[in-house]
């Protein structure tokens, strides 16, 4: 089938119309074309990986800095910290966070879940958090009532425009997404010696092999450092 096909729009269109009346988030579209894939024996390609987009230091603080809501300001460090999926984020509960042990529980599915740790200097601020929002369920809770008239976390799509919002105050470049605060998070680390083992256990990769496209950014990182020092 010609990458120009009628057929291609179509079965494109159709596809983008059961995503929406599903309304997946990003994880659940990514595993939906995983089980596709498998079912209809077609492998994934063998081109190089792009390298992901990351953000620089620099560009994390001043990104940080932007934010004046001191919730979302938690919410965007603990993002970059710990470097979770947006739908982990979201699903995170108030039960989730162990403050003695600067511990998250993040639950995405049953094979793809585990403790991550986030800085103890976000122990205070996680603290004052729980305690102001100590009748929340949700870690970060939309004001939105669900349906049932329960407690309901914000949708990844929420998540984005406030990036969004915040990244376009802070001068960000416009490419950039709320996703690349988990490629930087796992870029810097990377860059600053912690083994694919070690990032396996923050970024809950099922496998170490996920892991190389960071260690190749930060290689590239420290090379543009190293030469920006030697010239």
């Amino acid at each position: 089938m010609k990458a120009n096909s009628p057929n291609l729009a179509r079965i494109s269109a159709l596809i983008v119309q059961e995503f929406r009346k599903a309304n997946l988030s990003y994880d659940q579209s990514r595993q939906v074309f995983k089980t596709a894939r498998k079912a209809l024996g077609l492998s994934p390609s063998k081109k190089g990986r792009a390298l992901p987009k990351s953000l620089s230091e620099a560009q994390i603080e001043k990104f940080l800095n932007a934010i004046t809501d001191s919730s979302d300001h938690l919410l965007f460090r603990l993002a970059y910290s710990c470097g979770p999926r947006v739908s982990a984020i979201c699903d995170l509960k108030l039960a989730d966070v162990d403050l003695e042990n600067c511990t998250l529980r993040i639950e995405w599915n049953k094979t793809n879940s585990g403790v991550i740790p986030f800085p103890k200097s976000l122990q205070i601020l996680l603290r004052m958090h729980l305690m102001a929002h100590r009748d929340c369920v949700y870690l970060f809770q939309s004001p939105v009532k669900s349906a049932s008239g329960g407690a309901k976390p914000y949708t990844t799509r929420t998540l984005q425009l406030k990036f969004k919002h915040y990244a376009q105050q802070a001068g960000l470049p416009a490419d950039a997404s709320i996703h690349c605060l988990r490629h930087s998070c796992l870029t810097h680390l990377a860059s600053k010696g912690l083994t694919s083992s070690q990032l396996q256990g923050i970024s809950l990769h099922r496998s170490k092999s996920s892991l190389d496209s960071y260690v190749r950014l930060s290689a590239v990182e420290v090379k543009d450092a190293y030469n920006e020092v030697m010239r």
